[in-house]
């Protein structure tokens, strides 16, 4: 899949506890070029695509959509697309590196909900229900699936692009969650399942419904007690609300940070899919002039792209140990694109943010940590050197950020059992049971059609009811 490391990232923690545990787990994605390793003792079976490069890093029309558009729900399930090409390579001409890892015998077989094809495949063969892995938060298609009843108006879009704000009060905000909703549902139903279907049709039968619908587990990464209201379920389990242990700073950062006339450290790190290469003049140069202006701060920018023209107290870096510096007692700052990893990084190291989301989910996650009142976010649209500037300054200098960020990190601790325990525990169980617990422990409305899931029997009823009593009149 083409956003493989990305997502593989987030399920690290969970995959490296299960490691931890003693259980053998084996990683598979494709890929375009050789990547660095994904560490902690997993096994990787990264398949080398050849011939064929749909990587998205240093693709220009992906890069302008980033840095200039807005993903809504057709681009943000567009990778299904060249996903299913990767596939559809691999099963017709690297067939034996497809092969070699579907034919073991597999005790669980964990898929990402989305852009993973050959994943369902290595699934279906396998022959036994699957685990699905969601990045972020459970998509409402798939939770529409699985019968978890979650009802789209009660929560934020996926895609809150619309006016970087949402507000369950305002008629127009729930009108864009079941819109986004629908258009989700259908575009699964009746294009991408249909795609999917066609891609691995000598495996097996696919439909998406089905298979999500018989799945034998949902995790997901999305931390819901900081989120909103949702219903929860047997099978559904988020793993994502835990902190891993920083490393001090060594080296040339905390030779940097140790400045003496440095009031605090910042840092700028927008993730590894986004390309400054194709980044707009006018953001560049808006971010430099900010940041040139900050030089009572030391500043570590996470950067990779053509020659800036910055001063002394910017240190630029193609890799950081992201989460490292976040937690050194100096930071002050994160400016960040809203990633949920970077997010919950952010929590963990009680870290207020400034955000400039870019694509996908971020605006989300921004608008989310705003209102929990850690952080500020800019528009990309409209950014200029001003804005960001009046923002970096506004939260460093506004105590009621940091404060507000220890309380969310509070709340994040605040369980019972650890989430990773608990992903553990669940795995455990699923494996004394064979790949599927037993037919009482899932909701028997998941097999429910379309018909009876929105109750337009009842309705039906209803419905001919009140015409018979009219027409008697």
């Amino acid at each position: 899949m083409p956003q493989g490391r990305s997502h593989a990232g987030t399920f690290m923690p969970l995959l490296h506890r299960l490691v931890e545990d003693g259980h053998n787990v084996t990683v598979y994605f494709d890929i375009y070029r050789p990547e660095l390793p994904l560490g902690g003792g997993v096994e990787e079976n990264l398949v080398l695509i050849k011939g064929l490069d749909l990587s998205i890093d240093n693709d220009a029309e992906f890069a302008n959509m980033v840095w200039n558009g807005e993903v809504g729900v057709v681009g943000g399930l567009f990778p299904f697309y060249p996903s299913s090409l990767s596939c559809q390579h691999l099963l017709k001409h690297q067939a034996n590196d497809f092969w070699r890892l579907a034919n073991q015998s597999w005790d669980l077989v964990l898929t990402d909900s989305l852009f993973a094809p050959c994943g369902y495949a290595i699934a279906l063969n396998n022959g036994k229900p699957a685990v699905i892995m969601h990045a972020t938060d459970l998509e409402n298609v798939f939770a529409y699936y699985s019968s978890y009843g979650r009802n789209p108006v009660l929560s934020p879009p996926l895609f809150l692009y619309d006016t970087m704000e949402w507000n369950i009060s305002n008629f127009y905000d729930r009108y864009t969650s079941i819109r986004d909703a629908v258009k989700s549902l259908m575009l699964v139903d009746f294009a991408i399942s249909n795609l999917i279907r066609w891609t691995i049709r000598s495996i097996g039968d696919f439909t998406f419904s089905e298979y999500v619908g018989q799945a034998a587990f949902s995790f997901y990464d999305f931390p819901h007690s900081i989120g909103w209201t949702v219903p929860l379920a047997n099978d559904i389990i988020s793993y994502g609300m835990s902190c891993k242990k920083p490393k001090p700073l060594t080296g040339k950062y905390a030779k940097f940070v140790s400045d003496p006339k440095s009031r605090g450290t910042i840092l700028i790190a927008f993730g590894t899919i986004t390309n400054w290469d194709f980044a707009p003049k006018r953001v560049v140069d808006a971010i430099v002039g900010a940041l040139n202006e900050l030089t009572d701060y030391r500043i570590i920018w996470g950067y990779k792209g053509p020659k800036l023209d910055v001063k002394d107290h910017i240190m630029l870096d193609e890799w950081l140990p992201q989460f490292d510096i976040l937690s050194d007692p100096r930071t002050k700052l994160f400016i960040s694109h809203g990633g949920l990893k970077s997010m919950k990084e952010a929590i963990c190291s009680e870290t207020p943010v400034v955000y400039v989301p870019l694509f996908a989910e971020q605006v989300r996650n921004a608008w989310l940590a705003k209102t929990h009142s850690f952080a500020e976010v800019i528009d990309k649209k409209t950014l200029t050197a001003g804005s960001v500037e009046r923002n970096i300054r506004k939260v460093i200098e506004d105590d009621s950020y940091s404060k507000a960020v220890k309380r969310v990190r509070s709340i994040f601790d605040d369980r019972p059992i650890s989430s990773l325990d608990d992903g553990s525990f669940w795995v455990q169980r699923l494996l004394k049971y064979n790949g599927k617990l037993p037919g009482y422990f899932y909701r028997t409305s998941a097999r429910n059609s379309i018909f009876h899931h929105f109750y337009m029997d009842i309705g039906i009823l209803i419905l001919v009811s009140f015409c018979f009593v009219a027409f008697q009149k």
